[in-house]
């Protein structure tokens, strides 16, 4: 009985072994296989990858070009210059434009608006003639005499319904800054606010081009000349106060988002 079973066994054995042999070899050989194909899929990946990897410099380049640094070496004082312009935006000169606004009729308001902006003409002219700008020198004087005869003295600005009439308004810190000169450092100025070393000198340049600003002004006399500022700066308010409470509202730090968005702007306006 043990005979027969060990004579079943070993014939069992010597079928079954050829054809474990044949399994082991074909898992052997499709296990390389695969081994293969993922060693290759794995190169082509870490290759691949490399190819398309960004470094952190890559990344941000963009941005990095992007960020502008404005040097405050008297950021000190500048502060509180700018505490100062606070209290005075804050506690007169926003009632002020409040008042202003809501007791002037909106045509009169546009109307002291337009005029003011209409008598600033020449220092408009000056900055695009310091830059070469014929075409635009020209389309703003037409806009003066459209403005002056039209418009009526320039509280219309009659000058919107012809195309052409509008081109990018101008300075002498405009001017300076097409030239190449840089900005400069920050300055905070009592009252007027923000600027540059370099705008500093520009506006000198702009007071000697507006037609009531001494040497060359048109008004002799120098009460008639305050009263012209003032009326000036009172129709001005809404503005400046709408500016500055856009800049500053909801800023973390008010007085770098009143600095960045200052020379932001100024930079914008130079590459117009």
């Amino acid at each position: 009985m043990n005979q027969g079973n060990e004579i079943g066994f070993g014939m069992k054995n010597s079928f079954l072994t050829p054809v474990m042999t044949h399994l082991r070899n074909n898992l052997i050989g499709g296990l390389t296989i695969a081994a293969i194909f993922l060693g290759v899929g794995l190169s082509t990946t870490s290759l691949s990858a490399q190819d398309t990897f960004l470094s952190e410099d890559d990344l941000f380049e963009e941005e990095l070009e992007e960020v502008h640094t404005v040097p405050d070496p008297l950021i000190g004082l500048n502060r509180t210059l700018f505490k100062f312009n606070d209290f005075f935006y804050m506690k007169v000169l926003g009632p002020v434009a409040h008042v202003y606004h809501d007791v002037t009729p909106d045509p009169v308001e546009n109307g002291f608006s337009n005029f003011f902006d209409n008598v600033k003409f020449p220092v408009r002219l000056a900055g695009n003639l310091l830059q070469l700008k014929v075409e635009e020198s020209f389309q703003e004087t037409g806009k003066f005499v459209v403005n002056s005869t039209i418009g009526l003295g320039g509280f219309h600005k009659a000058s919107d319904q012809f195309e052409g009439l509008n081109p990018p308004v101008e300075d002498i810190g405009q001017a300076l800054g097409a030239w190449g000169i840089g900005e400069g450092f920050y300055i905070v100025l009592p009252f007027l606010g923000p600027t540059n070393a370099r705008d500093f000198v520009g506006r000198y340049g702009d007071r000697w081009a507006h037609p009531v600003s001494e040497p060359w002004t048109l008004l002799d006399d120098s009460t008639d000349r305050t009263i012209f500022g003032v009326v000036d700066f009172v129709s001005d308010s809404p503005r400046l106060m709408s500016t500055y409470m856009y800049f500053t509202e909801s800023a973390i730090d008010p007085y770098e988002a009143m600095k960045d968005g200052f020379s932001q702007y100024r930079l914008n306006q130079i590459s117009e």
